[in-house]
């Protein structure tokens, strides 16, 4: 899968640090946040990730090769549904029938 990272969609901010109950800490950690996109799938929506900053090229790789292998299990789930609901003919009806 072809996967494009929108350059303006690359920032880098601070953000709290949150305690086990989900409360801010008072501490803060840099982190980098960019969007890709899969030009070969265009029905595909932009995915943001986030990577503690500063980043190394293993970080980054490690956070895209994990959303790659949760949108390919989602795209292969989407398909086995668009077949089912295909074959119960539900893609192509009179609303005049319901």
């Amino acid at each position: 899968m072809r996967l494009t990272i929108q350059r303006n969609q690359i920032h880098h901010f601070k953000e709290p640090i949150l305690d086990a109950q989900g409360n801010p800490t008072g501490e803060e950690k840099d982190v980098l946040q960019f969007d890709i996109r899969s030009p070969d799938y265009p029905n595909l929506p932009t995915y943001g990730i986030r990577v503690d900053f500063p980043i190394t090229i293993e970080k980054v790789k490690a956070e895209i090769l994990a959303l790659v292998n949760t949108v390919r299990t989602q795209m292969q789930r989407d398909e086995v549904v668009r077949h089912n609901i295909e074959d119960m003919g539900y893609l192509d009806f009179d609303s005049d029938q319901l």
